[in-house]
C-alpha cells in the first residue's frame, strides 16, 4: 500500500488557516521614509557648531594646562632658589655658632 499523501487544490492567492486581508495593502517601500533634505542639513549644521564648540573646548584647555606647567615649572624654580638660599642662611649662622663637643 502506498503512503502517498493527498494534496489539496487551493485557490491562486489563497492561504490555509488565515483570514483575509480586509485593509489595503501597502506597495511601497516597508522602510520609513528617511528625512528630508533640510532635516539633514539642520543635523549637519548642528553637528559642526558641536563639533567647534568641542574644539573651542579642547583648545582652552590645552592653553590652561599649558600655563598650568609654565607655573609648575617657576614654582619649582622658586623653591630652588629658596632652599638654595635658606641653606646659605643656615651655614653662615653655624659659622657663628661655637663648636659643639
Amino acid at each position: 500500500m502506498s503512503t502517498v499523501r493527498k494534496q489539496t487544490r487551493q485557490a491562486p492567492g489563497a492561504r490555509t488557516g488565515a483570514a483575509r486581508r480586509t485593509h489595503p495593502v501597502r506597495k511601497e517601500s516597508a522602510y520609513a521614509p528617511g528625512p528630508s533634505p533640510q532635516t539633514l542639513d539642520e543635523l549637519r549644521a548642528a553637528y559642526q557648531a558641536h563639533l567647534a564648540q568641542l574644539a573651542r573646548e579642547r583648545d582652552e584647555a590645552r592653553r590652561e594646562a599649558r600655563r598650568a606647567k609654565a607655573e609648575a615649572a617657576v614654582a619649582r624654580a622658586d623653591l630652588a632658589s629658596l632652599t638654595a638660599r635658606v641653606n646659605e642662611l643656615l651655614s653662615a649662622a653655624a659659622a657663628h655658632l661655637p663648636p659643639q663637643a
